[in-house]
């Protein structure tokens, strides 16, 4: 399982960041779902009055795993705002539905475009594959995100732990992060997704012990307890959101 660790600078996301301080705005009241939703029709109303949206697959289970461009094709101006925790979900049923963990606000001239490389998400359906390198996507903003509200509250929660220091990484920040995150999110949602401690193990014993690496199953253990604790961290802390 590939984890992306491809970290594109956005100067459009470093403005805006840059403008509302260490918490963003979109994290700043506490209610994950209702917020998602609100900025979901939002930008479903923007694509109904002629903003284009096309993406393309990076290949990845999480982390980098799609390019978004963004095409105002209307007569004025838009302003377009993409949160944490916004749903997309395959027109097609072919790939798997994600979200995105993305903060990025850009201004869009008629007729002008933009690419926005290597936009971060989780995967939210272990059973399909993630999109591929370099293939597009039909990919629709979701705006009814009930089934998706334990992911959306354990992505915001994640964010946050970080943001606070709160977790103990034991791989590189980033990695550690994405893959904590994700694993709260599969285990959240439950159904066929990998949601248990043995399972990760299991994965963990795959990607290193069995690819022939020189790490222990004693070293697999323990970092499987490791980031187990903060997946349990991010779950417990979720229901703040």
């Amino acid at each position: 399982m590939r984890y992306a660790q491809r970290n594109v600078t956005k100067l459009a996301l470093l403005i805006w960041l840059l403008a509302v301080g260490t918490v963003p705005a979109w994290a700043q009241n506490g209610s994950a779902v209702a917020t998602v939703e609100q900025a979901s029709k939002v930008l479903v109303g923007q694509l109904a009055d002629g903003l284009g949206i096309s993406w393309s697959g990076l290949g990845s289970v999480a982390g980098e795993m799609v390019d978004a461009t963004v095409t105002n094709n209307s007569s004025a101006p838009m302003e377009v705002a993409f949160l944490p925790g916004m749903v997309l979900v395959d027109a097609r049923g072919e790939s798997q539905p994600i979200m995105l963990e993305e903060h990025v606000r850009v201004t869009l001239k008629p007729g002008e475009s933009t690419t926005l490389s290597g936009m971060r998400a989780y995967c939210l359906d272990h059973s399909k594959e993630p999109p591929g390198q370099g293939s597009g996507v039909e990919y629709k903003v979701m705006t009814n995100l009930a089934n998706y509200a334990s992911a959306i509250q354990n992505l915001w929660a994640g964010l946050r732990l970080d943001r606070e220091g709160a977790y103990t990484p034991v791989l590189k920040p980033l990695l550690h992060r994405t893959l904590v995150i994700q694993r709260s999110v599969w285990a959240s949602l439950g159904g066929n997704n990998p949601n248990s401690q043995e399972k990760l193990t299991s994965d963990l014993e795959a990607d290193l012990v069995g690819k022939g690496s020189d790490v222990s199953q004693q070293k697999v253990n323990w970092l499987s307890d490791k980031i187990w604790s903060d997946v349990v961290k991010t779950m417990d802390a979720s229901g703040k959101e």
